[in-house]
């Protein structure tokens, strides 16, 4: 049967239970509803737990550097250097892999000043560094771009 033949079928016969056992009909009605809150509740209860466990995550004040994005995310053949490449293709991020203030303003990205001897005296480095909120973007972002993640 094809599928319209059955929704036919099944329409005839709520149509015949209807008119000769309305109660039976009413039974079975609450019956059907009660199996499709027992399936919201199973869904509920299996996702609740991961819910939590995402707010956790996006309320932490975690930041990460760009190697450890790559690995977190685990996208194929998207390491370190490709996604520098990408943040910057995407005008995410400037020449100097310095995002672009909207970015930071946006709670992605900080910028993170380091400091490094060279010789008599000291040098600072701007790194960039990405905030829960920022990971989840740019996954959002290489997804709808067709990028595949790794099987674990």
């Amino acid at each position: 049967m094809v599928e319209n033949e059955i929704q036919i079928r099944v329409q005839e016969e709520l149509q015949n239970l209807l008119t000769s056992d309305p109660i039976q009909a009413i039974m079975l009605a609450a019956k059907a509803i009660q199996q499709v809150q027992d399936e919201k509740r199973q869904i509920v209860a299996t996702l609740k737990p991961k819910a939590d466990m995402w707010d956790i995550a996006m309320a932490s004040d975690t930041l990460h550097e760009m190697s450890a994005v790559a690995k977190i995310l685990n996208f194929r053949n998207m390491g370190r250097n490709k996604i520098f490449q990408y943040l910057k293709a995407k005008d995410i991020l400037r020449y100097n892999n310095e995002p672009y203030q909207r970015y930071v303003d946006g709670g992605y990205f900080k910028v993170v000043e380091q400091s490094f001897d060279i010789g008599d005296g000291v040098g600072i480095n701007r790194k960039p560094m990405v905030t829960q909120k920022g990971l989840e973007y740019i996954g959002k972002l290489l997804l709808e771009d067709g990028y595949a993640i790794n099987e674990r």
